[in-house]
């Protein structure tokens, strides 16, 4: 479910730049399989055929910390946008922006302590989201 194409629908460019600039700064979940990681849209560009995003990953515990700065990029077909979510099916990376479900993948990497469990909550908790986002 993770990485079914939503839409054909074409993405507007002005719809998600007005979501990146709202998160700049803010923290967000990437989801890269295997890597689940915290972290805050540092800055991001934009073009006529693709989106460039500079992610900066902070430590916390129970999820993993790939490096200070991750780069992630797109062209435009292989993005989709849902809400607060990103998603490119090419590189099979996923940013989820909403406030709630940071927070709980936060708290659920706080509060399991074994990684097999912790990996099964956290993904437990994404797909939930993403069933409830589909609707």
């Amino acid at each position: 479910m993770l990485f079914r194409r939503h839409s054909k629908k074409k993405l507007h460019k002005n719809e998600l730049n007005g979501i990146l600039e709202s998160q700049v700064h803010k923290n967000c979940i990437l989801f890269q399989k295997p890597i689940v990681c915290f972290g805050q849209l540092q800055n991001y560009t934009m073009d006529d055929s693709s989106l460039k995003i500079h992610l900066n990953t902070l430590p916390i515990h129970g999820l993993e910390h790939p490096g200070q700065v991750i780069l992630l990029s797109s062209s435009w077909e292989d993005l989709a946008l849902l809400s607060a979510h990103i998603i490119c099916y090419d590189q099979g990376w996923h940013l989820f922006f909403e406030t709630s479900l940071v927070e709980e993948i936060r708290q659920t990497a706080i509060e399991n302590e074994s990684r097999q469990d912790k990996l099964l909550k956290v993904m437990e908790t994404l797909c939930n989201y993403l069933a409830r986002e589909g609707k």
